[in-house]
Parts: C-alpha cells; sequence; structure tokens
C-alpha cells in the first residue's frame, strides 16, 4: 500500500528512488536549492509540469539572489535595453532586439 505521507509516488521514481535521498546527499544545508530539486523531480507526476518546473525557477532565482547573482534573464534583459536605448539601429536590427526584450519580459 502506497505511503502518501512518508514515501508519496510523486516523490519515487519507478525503481524506488525517492527525492529526499538525492536532497540528504546533496542539497541538505540548502532550502532554496533543496526546493529546486525537489520540484523538478515531481514535474508532471503532481501538479501540472509547467507549474512544477516554474516553483523549481522561483527557487533558483531566490537562491541566485542569495548569492549575489542576477539571473541569466535579468542580464539579458538589460542587454537588449542598452541595445534598443543606443538608437542608431539598422531596421531589421531593432526588431531583432525589440523581439528578444518583449521575449525577455514575458520571462519576468
Amino acid at each position: 500500500m502506497a505511503d502518501p505521507v512518508n514515501h508519496p509516488k510523486h516523490y519515487q521514481t519507478e525503481s524506488g528512488l525517492e527525492a529526499i535521498e538525492v536532497i540528504e546527499a546533496f542539497f541538505h544545508n540548502n532550502a532554496f536549492l533543496a526546493n529546486a530539486f525537489k520540484y523538478l523531480a515531481r514535474a508532471g507526476k503532481k501538479d501540472k509540469t509547467s507549474q512544477e518546473l516554474n516553483k523549481s525557477i522561483w527557487y533558483i532565482r531566490r537562491e541566485l539572489k542569495y548569492i549575489g547573482h542576477p539571473p541569466l534573464d535579468v542580464v539579458l534583459l538589460k542587454e537588449a535595453e542598452g541595445v534598443l536605448n543606443q538608437g542608431d539601429l539598422k531596421k531589421e536590427d531593432k526588431a531583432y532586439w525589440e523581439g528578444r526584450l518583449e521575449a525577455l519580459k514575458e520571462l519576468q
């Protein structure tokens, strides 16, 4: 019989390896990375895959903030804004950077 408290199926592989075993081995002292892994491990098994992946990303972004590094999308967003602020772009280059900027803003 399944044990939803001590051994939930959505945290197990088919062979029985549990996410908590990996968390204890690799992320014992880091709650942000432990939770990021937890949501990756259960992606598609409990809630919507996209929801689980976004939860994982949320924790990764928190870890990046904690260690003092901006997430890559923030760095690229600033780069795109800087290029567009130069103002002397060819029409096709401007369209490329505007598209990139819009895509990056959607990630926020």
